[in-house]
């Protein structure tokens, strides 16, 4: 009987290697299919079609007003289809790119990208290989524990994220309760659904408590996913509560995960009215930590303080911190994404994040044999000048890259704008 037994197991465990080798050939060689959620773009027949890749800076951000505009000044002339994943590093791009080129046939891609990689923090999105390997080794798991038979929380997971990254959260959203039923900690699901609650439901008060309830939980528990995300909605919504504000405000300032503090350095700002001491104490610990974005902050506040001179300084010196976080595989996945692209003959626009000079992408590639086909977009001076005269809240929502955040309204259409004038350029 024991025989038998041993026999079952050994035919059992052949199985599971032959199953995970099926799973890591498909995970690792077929391009990840990406639906990407555009309900604002209807497809017509245009003469052209835009392809915007990057990461939270795009998603549902600039792409929007940009079709705007090109609707009116060139009626069924251009689709703009946002392809930005939040969170998105440049392996993520360049994993879901072969997707985006069968499924929109672009003529036109616009890539603000890169940032996610060169940043201490990187969103909730790890890189795709660790994605893979924690799917493949949570599979192992599930099996060996019995549970051939039963949902995997992985696999789950797994398909949820990706649902997620596609914009599809009503079909998420019941896949991370169920997992949140089986796990309730766990943080990678918690934070998504958080983020639909808070932003898919904005205008829904009951969801907003919801969010709100998870972001106290999220915090007392100390997950790190997400968790600059949670102290900003914590903050901002005990603005009437100097108690509660007071309580959340000194535990983000000291809480030890600073790489996702730093993220709240400007609500923490105004929750606390700009506060001397508390300011003082916090520069000196992203300073300690974070040189690039230290002086990035450094740069913004010269800037608010019309002295564009010293401004200019201390952004220099964060644009020489950011470039020594630069790697080879940095290098190589950024041009790897426009060869593909110039090899499809899409025409490629690189655009600088906010308040970024452009010469360091101009560097990166200007020995390529495809550079004459690339159009580069700084809009650096734009932005500058514009935070000189209106100060920097009135074109970002955020402070998440010490110079450079998530945009407003203003912001994402003077963008939008820039972008159109080199389209009329590029297509002449």
């Amino acid at each position: 009987m024991n025989i038998i037994k041993n026999l079952f197991k050994i035919f059992i465990f052949f199985i599971l290697i032959s199953f995970l080798i099926s799973i890591i050939i498909i995970r690792f060689y077929s391009p990840i299919k990406q639906k990407i959620y555009n309900q604002n773009i209807t497809k017509k027949d245009s003469k052209y079609t835009i392809i915007c890749l990057g990461d939270s800076g795009t998603a549902g951000k600039y792409p929007i007003p940009l079709q705007k505009i090109l609707d009116e000044k060139y009626p069924n002339k251009f689709s703009v289809v946002d392809c930005g994943i939040a969170g998105a590093n440049l392996e993520t791009i360049l994993d879901s790119l072969d997707a985006n080129i069968n499924t929109y046939n672009p003529d036109i891609a616009i890539c603000m990208m890169g940032g996610t990689n060169l940043t201490s923090f990187s969103f909730f999105i790890r890189n795709t290989l660790n994605l893979r390997l924690k799917y493949l080794l949570g599979l192992l798991k599930e099996y060996l524990y019995d549970r051939i038979f039963n949902d995997s929380i992985n696999t789950m997971e797994n398909k949820a994220v990706k649902l997620f990254h596609q914009h599809e959260y009503e079909k998420a959203e019941p896949l991370f309760i169920k997992i949140l039923d089986k796990e309730p900690n766990r943080a990678l699901s918690f934070f998504c659904l958080f983020f639909i609650y808070k932003y898919y439901y904005a205008d829904d008060i009951e969801h907003q408590k919801l969010a709100y309830e998870m972001a106290k939980k999220a915090i007392d528990n100390d997950f790190n996913v997400g968790k600059c995300d949670y102290y900003n909605l914590l903050i901002e919504q005990n603005e009437n509560n100097d108690q509660e504000k007071e309580y959340y405000v000194n535990k983000a300032i000291n809480d030890d995960d600073f790489s996702y503090i730093y993220l709240s350095y400007r609500q923490i700002l105004n929750a606390i009215d700009n506060n001397i001491e508390i300011k003082k104490a916090l520069l000196d610990k992203i300073s300690a930590n974070d040189q690039e974005n230290y002086n990035a902050i450094l740069g913004v506040e010269y800037l608010e303080k019309k002295d564009y001179q010293k401004a200019e300084e201390y952004f220099s010196k964060a644009e020489e911190a950011r470039l020594n976080k630069n790697t080879g595989t940095f290098y190589d996945l950024y041009k790897a994404i426009v060869k593909k692209l110039t090899d499809n003959n899409v025409k490629v626009i690189c655009m600088q994040y906010p308040m970024r000079r452009i010469s360091p992408l101009q560097d990166l590639l200007k020995n390529e044999p495809y550079y004459n086909k690339i159009a580069f977009i700084s809009n650096e001076k734009l932005f500058k000048d514009a935070v000189f005269d209106k100060g920097y809240d009135a074109l970002f929502i955020d402070q998440n890259s010490g110079d450079s955040g998530h945009c407003t309204d203003l912001g994402n259409t003077m963008i939008a704008e820039n972008v159109v004038s080199t389209l009329e350029k590029i297509i002449d």
